[in-house]
């Protein structure tokens, strides 16, 4: 009976996990120093969704659960050009950009 319900269990687990991947990356200055509050923008091409985020004190940055799909990634702040990066998401995967 335990070994069935064990089964069960993980095989509810299984079926709950969404198909979603995420987009880190960090934003660097044309020298190479990292950039402290980039506002950092990801859209889906398909879909249109949205999300924003900002460049954290190493310059990362990072958009979880995102669904798979082909993004744009924009990152800007006062005083430097404007970035804009292609990336797919891929289920259960990390996708990097810088």
């Amino acid at each position: 009976m335990l070994k069935i319900l064990l089964s069960l269990l993980l095989s509810s687990v299984a079926f709950a996990q969404a198909p979603v991947g995420t987009i880190a990356g960090t934003v660097f200055d044309e020298s190479g120093g990292v950039v402290l509050g980039a506002a950092v923008r990801v859209t889906n091409f398909e879909t249109s969704l949205s999300r924003e985020l900002k460049s954290g004190s190493e310059g990362q940055f990072s958009a979880p659960s995102l669904p798979t799909g082909r993004y744009e990634v924009r990152s800007q702040i006062a005083g430097f050009r404007q970035t804009v990066r292609e990336t797919t998401v891929d289920v259960g995967s990390t996708t990097t950009v810088g």
